[in-house]
């Protein structure tokens, strides 16, 4: 069991390998799916695209994963300061 909040009735598909809550969202079949939601986060694709530190917007990896990353955050009225964790890749 994990401190801190969580679901009542959780699964180890809920977190990551480093104990991290995500959001849970069905993923239904195509012929049941409505329109894109462009402006909110897919849990599912952010998952993915933080733990294979792909680009959330095209799903590509960098050409060269172990070089330098950028992240870009929304604007939160202050530095960003090294070392910082973002929920965003």
């Amino acid at each position: 069991m994990v401190p801190g909040i969580g679901y009542a009735d959780e699964t180890p598909y809920d977190r990551d390998s480093f104990g991290v809550l995500w959001a849970r969202y069905a993923l239904r079949p195509k012929r049941r799916r409505g329109s894109p939601q462009l402006r909110n986060v897919h849990p599912y694709r952010q998952r993915r695209a933080m733990l294979n530190m792909m680009c959330q917007v095209c799903s590509r990896m960098p050409p060269d994963p172990h070089g330098p990353h950028l992240f870009l955050l929304r604007d939160s009225c202050g530095a960003v300061r090294e070392g910082e964790r973002t929920t965003s890749p």
